[in-house]
């Protein structure tokens, strides 16, 4: 629960290297406008054996928006944890104006 409750938190990076989101991680951060998961897989949210939980319950309303890498969106977009986001990109698309 590190950030849990962290309402001005409004944009968060997860690095490649993030395998696993613990149990509440950012629950309640409801000014999170968008995520950008550099890991080509789905991280799991949940505790480790306890299997994948919501996402969407733990990290951040289903407005937000998800950036990932571009070979990984429909991975992320069919993930039991990540599928209830509505707006999942290609982080390419943060760098195009």
């Amino acid at each position: 629960a590190a950030f849990r409750g962290c309402t001005e938190l409004t944009n968060i990076t997860i690095p490649n290297s993030v395998r696993i989101i613990k149990d509440y991680a950012f629950k309640g951060c409801t000014g999170l406008n968008s995520i950008v998961c550099k890991s080509k897989n789905p991280p799991i949210s949940g505790s480790e054996g306890a299997g994948p939980i919501y996402i969407i319950n733990d990290i951040a309303p289903p407005t937000t928006t998800i950036y990932v890498p571009k070979k990984s969106i429909d991975a992320y977009k069919t993930d039991y944890g990540w599928r209830n986001f509505k707006n999942i990109k290609a982080i390419e698309s943060l760098n195009k104006k």
